[in-house]
């Protein structure tokens, strides 16, 4: 299936999900326990901690809906551990994506560029052709080194912004 949109020439969106779809859990959790506790070796109670304080961000969703009715492919590029597919039996939401990417079942994280090669090959497209979202600056700066577009997320208004200089519908929407 051909999925271009506007005259950018991307053709894909590549999004983080802890920090970016998601608040981040894990260290809001992990900061928790420190302040209260220490450091909690009851893993199971860790491991819950931590998931419950994944939230989703539904602006997130409608951004993904948008872009997805314009014809652009929509990933997720994940570095979470096997805890992703448990955070999505409870959340339901590797449906809104075209394809899931995460590190724990490609065996490289985003510290090794080479994953965006893989993650490339495998929705085959060129670097030039995907954007790729990340709350992590070093994720974004190795995306951009393999060629690829790349949005550095600190915020919800930012992102809009800078998503929109891509695709300007989503900045007609929000101004509606």
């Amino acid at each position: 299936m051909e999925r271009k949109t506007r005259t950018s020439g991307i053709r894909a969106v590549l999004f983080d999900f802890g920090g970016v779809v998601a608040d981040e859990g894990f260290v809001e959790a992990m900061n928790l326990f420190a302040s209260r506790t220490g450091i909690d070796e009851n893993t199971g109670r860790i491991k819950e901690e931590i998931l419950s304080r994944y939230r989703l961000r539904p602006w997130m969703f409608g951004i993904v809906s948008r872009l997805k009715e314009r014809g652009a492919l929509v990933c997720l590029l994940s570095d979470q551990s096997h805890w992703l597919d448990e955070l999505n039996e409870r959340m339901d939401f590797f449906r809104h994506f075209d394809h899931v990417f995460n590190s724990y079942n490609l065996g490289i994280t985003k510290k090794d560029p080479a994953i965006f090669d893989l993650v490339l090959e495998r929705i085959e497209l060129r670097p030039e052709q995907a954007l790729f979202v990340d709350d992590h600056l070093p994720h974004v700066r190795r995306a951009r080194g393999k060629g690829l577009r790349a949005i550095h997320f600190t915020k919800r208004d930012a992102l809009l912004r800078d998503l929109a200089a891509f695709f300007p519908f989503l900045e007609e929407r929000e101004q509606a």
